[in-house]
Formats: structure tokens, C-alpha cells, sequence
């Protein structure tokens, strides 16, 4: 199940993507990027457009938002990421690892 944000409604508003919005704080470092307000910002539209749980295993609990292409970062659209719990987010990244290890 996931959220819908229709029309008028609060997170809609909030998720404002006219060009009446400033432009985006450019960031030297990623770490301070995932720290900062705008990447939270979009880390819980994420989770609760998914209904607050995993994409791939559908669990409850600690979320992730997961990057599933780099070529936005800093600048991601919602499309971009997807929600995922610790266990899959872990599982995911061991597996890139290992094929970065291979190539």
C-alpha cells in the first residue's frame, strides 16, 4: 500500500516543485548532504510514500531511502530513491560490492 499525495493536500503543498521554490544548496560532501534538512526531507517523502515500509520485503521498522541511480545526486527526484528496511538496504549493498569485486 502506498500514500497517495493528492491535490491540495499538505504533503503536496510541501513537496512544492514550481520554480517559485529556491534554488538547491550545492553541497561539497555527500556525508554532510545526507545530513542536511532538504536530503530528510526527501528520505521521509520516500518511506511514506511507500506506507512506511520496505519496497522489496514489505517489512515494518527502521527505513532507508536507497538511491537507485546516482545521476541526480544532490538533486534526486522522488523517482530516484526507493524505501528499504536495514536487513535489504545491507543486502543490497553487500551484493554491489561483491560484483564491484568481480569486474
Amino acid at each position: 500500500m502506498s500514500i497517495e499525495f493528492g491535490a491540495g493536500s499538505i504533503a503536496t503543498c510541501l513537496i512544492d516543485t514550481s520554480e517559485n521554490r529556491p534554488p538547491p544548496i550545492e553541497y561539497d560532501d555527500y556525508g554532510d548532504y545526507l545530513q542536511s534538512l532538504e536530503w530528510k526531507w526527501k528520505a521521509w517523502v520516500v518511506k511514506a510514500k511507500a506506507g512506511f515500509r520496505c519496497q522489496v520485503c514489505n517489512s515494518r521498522g527502521i527505513l532507508n531511502a536507497h538511491h537507485r541511480t546516482y545521476d541526480r545526486k544532490y538533486h534526486e527526484d522522488y523517482d530516484d530513491l526507493i524505501a528499504l528496511c536495514s536487513d535489504c538496504h545491507e543486502k543490497f549493498h553487500n551484493v554491489r560490492r561483491k560484483e564491484d569485486w568481480e569486474l
